[in-house]
């Protein structure tokens, strides 16, 4: 039901989104694999292709809907919080997200909690903290790839 709302742009949580985004959720197409979403875009300024994919499935197995050698630039953490999905803040979930980026792949997320930074650094990932500049959640956490520790 969310994918279906994002598509039509007219979710209450979209009323506040940029035209280009709610034209872009309404491209979002259904493809061949069940429960799964995509669209092709091209970045404004390098026309590089983009390829945006949701997968609607438990995050743990995810990958079964990309091919082994497939790489992110970008991960967006946001499960629910430890105490509900302890599984989506450990080391071997960070490991598992690391096995599928880029060298110079940032990870973003709300938790700036000391296990979560020290389950992405053992993980292979440099967490760092920064200010958002809201007052209801003032820092979230940036991670970028650890070369040292990636094989």
């Amino acid at each position: 039901k969310l994918v279906e709302q994002l598509r039509t742009g007219l979710a209450p949580w979209q009323a506040n989104w940029q035209p280009h985004w709610i034209k872009t959720c309404k491209m979002l197409e259904p493809t061949d694999q069940k429960n799964v979403f995509e669209i092709t875009l091209d970045h404004p300024k390098s026309h590089a292709k983009l390829k945006w994919k949701i997968a609607l499935t438990d995050a743990v197995t995810f990958d079964l809907y990309v091919s082994p050698n497939t790489k992110f630039d970008f991960f967006w953490q946001d499960p629910f919080s430890k105490k509900i999905s302890q599984q989506l803040w450990t080391h071997s979930w960070f490991s598992k997200l690391l096995s599928y980026a880029q060298p110079n792949s940032k990870l973003m997320t709300y938790s700036v909690a000391g296990d979560i930074r020290r389950a992405l650094s053992s993980a292979g990932w440099e967490p760092q903290r920064f200010e958002t500049g809201f007052k209801q959640k003032r820092q979230w956490l940036r991670a970028v790839v650890d070369l040292s520790k990636k094989s």
